[in-house]
Parts: C-alpha cells; sequence; structure tokens
C-alpha cells in the first residue's frame, strides 16, 4: 500500500523544481537562496551518495552502478529518498523546499564527472515524486543556449569534459527533459528564466520568484495564527 503524502495540502508544503542544462548554474543559484529564504535546498546527488557511502545500505551497490553508467536509477529509490528527507526537515519545521537535480558520474576510473540537469528529470520520476510527496508549485527552468553552456563548461579543463561529450551531454537534456518542460508549461507551472545573463543578474531575477512563496508563507502563517 503507497505510504500517505507527507503533508496533505499543498499550503504547508511547497516545492519547487529546479532544471536547466549542464553547466547553467542550478547549484550555485539554489544555494544563494538557501542563504537568503527560509528555503531548503536539496541536492538530489548528496542524498544519493550519503546513502551510497552509509554502511550497511542496501541500495549502495545500485546507486553506484548506476552512477558508472550514468544512467538516473529506479525512481523508486531517488524519490524514496527524497520523501523520507523532506519528511525529517517538514518534521523539524521546514516548509519550503527547492529541488535541484545534480549527481555524479563515476568513470571508469572512479574519478567523477558532475552533471546537473535538474529535478525532476523525466515524467515518470516528476509522477512518481507528486504522488508520493506531493505537487510542485512551480518548476523553475533555466534556459540557455546551447553554445553559452558549452563555454562554460570548457574552461573547466577536465579530460572528461570534451567538446563531444558536452554535447552529448546535452543532446541527452533536451531529450530527456523536453516532456517535463512542456508538461509544466501546459498546466502553467513552469518558470523560465533566461540563464544567458551573469549570475547576478539570474540570481535578482530567482529571488522574485522564491519572494512570491515567502509571502504566500507569511500569509498562510498569519492567518493560522488568527492574525
Amino acid at each position: 500500500m503507497t505510504e500517505p503524502k507527507l503533508i496533505p495540502t499543498s499550503e504547508e508544503l511547497i516545492l519547487i523544481g529546479m532544471l536547466g542544462g549542464p553547466g547553467a548554474g542550478k547549484s550555485s543559484q539554489c544555494r544563494l537562496l538557501a542563504q537568503m529564504f527560509e528555503v531548503e535546498h536539496v541536492s538530489v546527488g548528496d542524498l544519493l551518495r550519503a546513502e551510497m557511502n552509509r554502511e550497511g545500505s542496501q541500495y549502495a551497490a545500485i546507486i553506484r552502478g548506476n552512477m558508472m553508467e550514468g544512467t538516473i536509477g529506479p525512481k523508486e529509490l531517488t524519490v524514496g529518498l527524497l520523501k523520507s528527507h523532506i519528511r525529517q526537515r517538514v518534521e523539524q519545521g521546514m516548509r519550503v523546499f527547492i529541488i535541484d537535480g545534480k549527481y555524479t558520474h563515476l568513470t571508469l576510473f572512479y574519478s567523477t564527472l558532475t552533471l546537473r540537469p535538474g529535478f525532476p528529470r523525466n515524467l515518470l520520476q516528476l509522477q512518481h515524486f507528486e504522488v508520493e510527496v506531493g505537487a510542485f508549485k512551480w518548476l523553475i527552468y533555466l534556459d540557455c543556449p546551447e553554445e553559452t553552456l558549452m563555454q562554460r563548461l570548457l574552461p573547466r579543463g577536465r579530460f572528461d569534459d570534451g567538446v563531444e561529450t558536452i554535447r552529448g551531454r546535452l543532446r541527452t537534456f533536451r531529450m530527456i527533459t523536453s516532456e517535463v518542460i512542456e508538461y509544466f508549461q501546459v498546466d502553467g507551472r513552469l518558470k523560465a528564466l533566461n540563464g544567458d545573463q551573469t549570475m547576478a543578474t539570474v540570481h535578482e531575477q530567482l529571488t522574485g520568484v522564491v519572494s512570491e512563496v515567502a509571502e504566500l508563507r507569511q500569509t498562510y502563517e498569519l492567518v493560522q495564527k488568527g492574525l
């Protein structure tokens, strides 16, 4: 039997997804937002790595295999870890979460290639998350031209960040996330921002979006207190 959602009403739990191509700056922006607002930045990659390294984890081999292959992995595993983490933080009083799908791809030599496609990555993952945890209020999409992402990724000088490798990552991103973006756009939950700007400019726009959430939370809390 499927467990009930964490919190039954959308007014009490605000979930925001963050999506954008590799190099769009999602993780950096999420960290800045978490410092400014009462918003928790949840990194899917951090949760997966913690579980992989947890002694006695029954999922360690699965996660390591997915990272070696550069695949998403079972939706039940990723969403299950998110659900457990969010439930714990909800019990501690947190109500607003921004979820970034950064994860790490292990190469054959156990060096790492960090991929940042965002979350949710595909419709199956999205639908499972919204059943198990709750509905996203918004999906924030940092839209960047391919050439801009290439320029941002190439200067890193990594042996596995060659031109063709990066182009392949970008093609994969476009292919697997296009349905998610369209899904949120159709039902009015997409917040598409121009990511081809300075970090400060993008941050200012994101601050405006998240400020709307903060105002909603404040209004809701005042109503609950009868003020």
